[in-house]
């Protein structure tokens, strides 16, 4: 089964993996383009503020091959706070993109992207596809779940 665990950077994707024993198996989205698709069990890593339509996680959902999708949201604040004080990337991005986090540069996207509708988008293509997804307040650490109507209140608060 594939597990694709979304949201914008430093809403917590890897911290929810690692603390919900998701797999072993960590694909981050923005690495499909120059590696196969996984064709057994993974956790894909997704970044909303990368690619859009265009971003090459979409050849995996026009494939159907992910079964289940977490959504990790948090407060606008949240995520700020948390790209403003972060310092390196995952250590398997850093062949790629170096050790450093720039977070000036998330803080400017996140700042600039309209995050209610990136989200609504997203859960538009999720029931496009037919995928089951499960939302969550990652600023909670019991990581309370959520119904897409109380997704922009979240995010706004």
């Amino acid at each position: 089964m594939i597990t694709l665990v979304s949201g914008p950077s430093c809403v917590g994707k890897s911290t929810f993996v690692a603390r919900n024993g998701l797999g072993d198996r960590v694909v981050f989205a923005a690495s499909l383009n120059k590696a196969p698709l996984p064709t057994q069990d993974a956790v894909v890593h997704h970044c909303l503020l990368r690619g859009g339509d265009k971003s090459p996680l979409v050849p995996l959902l026009e494939k159907s091959r992910v079964e289940r999708a977490v959504v990790l949201v948090s407060p606008l604040t949240v995520l700020l706070h948390r790209a403003s004080r972060r310092h390196q990337v995952e250590p398997v991005l850093r062949p790629k993109w170096g050790s450093s986090y720039d977070g000036g540069r998330w803080v400017r996207k996140l700042t600039d992207a309209d995050l209610t509708s990136v989200y609504s988008w997203w859960f538009g293509l999720l029931e496009h596809r037919g995928i089951r997804h499960e939302i969550f307040d990652s600023s909670d650490r019991h990581y309370r779940r959520l119904e897409v109507r109380q997704v922009p209140g979240l995010l706004a608060s």
